[in-house]
This record gives C-alpha cells, structure tokens and sequence, in this order.
C-alpha cells in the first residue's frame, strides 16, 4: 500500500468517517461494510461469538433482502454523476446520503480486513490472507448471481468504520491489516470457488473443535475433515459458568422455551445427540429438547462443542473452538499455510470438490 493510500486509511480512522470516508473512497475505491460470520443454525461467516451474526444461517444463506433502497428512490439520496464501466462487478454503496459505485476488488480489502481475528494480522501467513480473500469474493459473487451490481446492504457486511467494531485495536494494526488484505486481494484478483458452475456459500470460522462438520445434501462441498491443529491452541478448550438462576432465565428466554427454574436443573440437562465431529445437536433441558445453536446463543457461549455439567448453585460448561465449524478453519489454514501449503491447496482440503475459477 503506497504512502498516500496509507495517509487516506488513517484519515479514514481518525477523522470524521461518515464525512471523510467518500471523499477517501473517491480516491482509494475503498466502501462500507464486511465481516462475513455466518453461524448454521441447524459464524461467510465465521460463527464465533464475535463471528455468530448471518453467523445465522441455518444452513440457509447469509445475508438479508435490500430495503428496498435503490439509487434515485429517497428523496434524500444523490447519486454520484459518474458511471461504472460496463462487465465490471460493483458494490452500490451510500454514504452522507450519495451514492456511488466502487468496484469489487477494491472494495474487497475491507472485507477481508474485518474477517481476520484480532490481534492475527501479525501472525497470520500471507497464504492464509488470500485464503480469506478468495472467500470474501466468492461469497459477494454468489450473492450477486450474474448481476454486476449490487447493494450494499444487501451483503450484511461489516466494514471499517461503518460498525462498532471499528478495525480492531491500534491504528498501526490497523493500517497492517488494510495493507495485507490489499496484498491477498490482488494476489488472487478475480478467483473464486465454484461447484457445477455455481459459487459456493463459503463458511469458515476461526477454530475448529479438532474436526470441521459436515453439511448438508444442499451443501456437499461443506465436509468433514481433520483440522487437529486447532486443539493444541491455548485458547482452544474454555471453560465458562453461570449461577444455576442466571442460567436457567438465559435457557427460559429462548423463544418457544419450556421455563425453568436454577433449582430445577439437577437431573434435567441431558445431551440427546452430537455430529459426527463431536459439536452439539440436540440437547434436553427440563421439558423441551433444544438445539445445540440455541443453547449456545443464549448462553453466549463460542461454539456449539460443548458440554454442561450442574453443580451446587452453579452450572459449568467445557467448550471447545470458536464458530460453527463449518468450511475453513482460519487457525487450521494458518497452520498449513506455515507448513509450506499453497493457498490453492488450503481451499481444496477445506472445501471439497471445488473448481477454482478466475472470473
């Protein structure tokens, strides 16, 4: 990244955004919106618990209809004078009001830049980065289904500075983080995943449980593979507790719940059925059998691998990775790619019988 795309980052970060941020995306090509976290309710989306958002997917597909917002509809929205060439594929983005038009690959960095965990753009291998890039893109494009537009709000991204979450810590990472995504993005410009001509819906998470799950006959290319890295990383393996009241509101509070109260529970929590990579299906608690996605959600908990176990005034849950473990594992690509695999490769093992396709 050049130094003056570098000085329209910070002043992007620093300043005024909402105001600041067309002026910059005039200049860098750089929009609004994107980490992908898509959770299978059954976190392109991750599915940890910062990644467990359209992390609701249940195998259904991410994303949420347009609000019926198209350029010249409001009265309050302007539309920029120029127009995007024909063939290229582009985002319809809004901001302060006026709409533009930038162009997916510079618009992809930012995605990318949101879907890498914290604190990992110092530690991730490049490979793994357009790994992440490769699935940004797929996904943008599955949404897009032959259009070469699309609205931004249809993609339920985040993107800097447009959401809570910011870029993540220090200005410096984040400024790293825009410069590596940058990288991945041109390294693998225009390529996609594809199976029967179509492009895939690209799950990933951050850390498997040891192994990824399978999906289902709609998603076949969704397998179950080893990734066993994942469960030598410290943070792997969490251990979280709750006083017996307290969890008994969180599990009363699921919508269609059987209420029960904390000094009910000894004797009525019972696992009913696991996957075959050991995450959590079914679950029965007091009357009602629930699934392992909304026991995990109401609890917050990071990954539906887990177990529970009652205790005097206390409930204690063992949970193993962060997100829905489907598709990739970021921390088991990050492995490979430091052992000398290929970014190519990486995608192959994690998603099965793909056509890789530059488009």
């Amino acid at each position: 990244m050049g130094k003056r795309r570098v000085l329209g980052v910070l002043g992007f970060l620093v300043l005024f955004p909402w105001v600041v941020s067309l002026a910059w995306m005039r200049q860098e090509g750089v929009g609004l919106k994107g980490e992908s976290r898509w959770e299978p309710e059954v976190e392109m989306g991750s599915g940890s618990e910062s990644g467990t958002r359209a992390d609701s997917l249940g195998l259904g597909e991410p994303g949420r209809e347009g609000e019926g917002e198209n350029p010249g509809e409001s009265g309050e929205t302007k539309e920029e004078d120029g127009q995007a060439a024909p063939g290229m594929r582009r985002i319809n983005v809004k901001r302060g009001g006026i709409r533009t038009h930038v162009e997916l690959e510079e618009y992809l960095p930012g995605v990318v830049a949101c879907q890498i965990p914290e604190g990992k753009e110092y530690t991730y291998d490049p490979e793994t980065w357009k790994c992440q890039a490769v699935i940004a893109r797929t996904y943008i494009c599955r949404l897009m289904d032959g259009r070469e537009e699309i609205l931004e709000e249809e993609l339920d991204l985040n993107y800097p500075g447009t959401y809570s979450g910011g870029l993540f810590g220090r200005r410096d990472g984040a400024v790293r983080r825009l410069e590596l995504a940058e990288q991945a993005v041109e390294a693998t410009r225009g390529m996609v995943m594809k199976q029967d001509g179509i492009c895939i819906l690209p799950l990933f998470h951050e850390l498997s449980a040891g192994r990824t799950r399978r999906g289902d006959e709609v998603f076949p290319y969704l397998q179950a593979v080893d990734s066993s890295q994942d469960t030598k990383e410290p943070d792997c393996l969490q251990l979280m507790e709750w006083d017996a009241a307290d969890f008994a509101g969180r599990i009363s509070g699921i919508p269609g719940a059987v209420p029960i109260a904390g000094d009910q529970l000894k004797g009525q929590i019972q696992t009913v059925a696991r996957d075959e990579s050991g995450y959590l299906t079914q679950i029965q608690i007091g009357a009602r059998t629930y699934t392992g996605d909304e026991v995990q959600g109401a609890l917050g908990m990071p990954s539906s691998y887990f177990s529970l176990e009652v205790g005097e005034g206390k409930v204690t849950a063992v949970v193993r990775g962060r997100g829905h473990g489907y598709g990739l594992s970021q921390n088991g690509a990050d492995h490979m790619a430091k052992n000398g695999w290929k970014w190519e490769d990486i995608l192959y093992y994690y998603y099965k019988n793909i056509d890789l396709i530059v488009e």
